[in-house]
């Protein structure tokens, strides 16, 4: 897995990373052992973590769309939204 995020663009050596859900719970062990990260990885052990960020993106999408049609219409609409550098999503 972790040959995989690094064939994937993450710097294993570099990069904050951080492993969400239940594989987090599962590899947290192994992780920590293999010695790749330099940074201390972040784990979000929440086993419904990865369905709370989807509704949270789809929540943002949605609001986007919105916003968009209300733009289209003349009106001024700014939406803030937090950016996501880098995602690897991994099996």
């Amino acid at each position: 897995m972790l040959s995989n995020m690094a064939n994937n663009g993450c710097d294993l050596k570099e990069d904050y990373v951080v492993f969400i859900g239940g594989g987090a719970i599962l590899l947290e062990d192994y992780i920590l052992r293999t010695g790749r990260l330099k940074k201390e990885p972040y784990f979000i052990t929440d086993i419904k973590a990865n369905v709370k960020g989807y509704e949270i993106l789809n929540k943002l999408e949605e609001a986007a769309r919105a916003n968009k049609a209300v733009a289209s219409s003349g009106n001024v609409v700014s939406l803030s939204t937090p950016v996501l550098t880098k995602a690897v999503v991994t099996g």
